[in-house]
């Protein structure tokens, strides 16, 4: 081959390059501007009430917690939570709460999601020592909560999964699986393949 033609191949090459260049940095200026706009939209949105179904209520009874063989102050501790805000935007952006509820709720909302991670922590440590002391349909309770909860971690899931194949709860098992094969848990595969075992 001759020199002309590698030129000319290096050159078209270039070409190209900064042709893919020159539309994905394009592309990403356009996110960015569409980003900022909304940004800046959102800053200027009077505050709007947070509907009361977007709330989320600790719905386990007084009796049936303060009824478990656990440490009284655990089960204190959680029924506090009942007087508390409780919210999970978490598959919402920040920015499009502010311009869905104003940015004066933003702290508002911060310390209800808060709150409600707060409580998921403690009713997942809680079914955790239930589930150490042998007493599975009480942690089936809590954890079928805690999922109501919108608790979408792995532990959880795999919770309530040793929980049902303690009590050879089959039928469970199966609508457990097939639940989650049929969501968008982020750790859906390795909870499968685990289960498989």
């Amino acid at each position: 081959m001759s020199i002309p033609v590698i030129l000319i191949w290096t050159i078209i090459a270039i070409l190209l390059f900064r042709h893919h260049l020159n539309k994905s940095e394009k592309s990403i200026s356009e996110k960015r501007k569409e980003y900022y706009d909304k940004l800046s939209a959102s800053t200027v949105t009077r505050k709007k009430e947070i509907e009361s179904s977007a709330f989320l209520h600790l719905e386990l009874e007084d009796d049936f917690l303060k009824s478990l063989n656990v440490d009284r102050k655990k089960v204190d501790d959680i029924l506090s939570y009942k007087e508390k805000e409780l919210l999970d935007f978490s598959k919402i952006e920040n920015t499009d709460l502010m311009l869905k509820y104003g940015t004066a709720n933003i702290t508002r909302i911060q310390l209800a999601e808060e709150n409600a991670d707060v409580l998921r922590n403690k009713l997942y440590s809680l079914a955790k020592s239930l589930f150490e002391k042998g007493d599975f349909e009480n942690v089936i309770i809590v954890v079928k909560e805690l999922l109501r909860l919108r608790d979408d971690r792995s532990k959880t899931y795999m919770l309530l999964f040793d929980s049902y194949k303690e009590l050879d709860y089959t039928k469970e098992i199966k609508e457990l699986i097939l639940e989650v094969e049929n969501s968008s848990l982020p750790m859906k595969n390795k909870l499968l393949k685990e289960w498989q075992k």
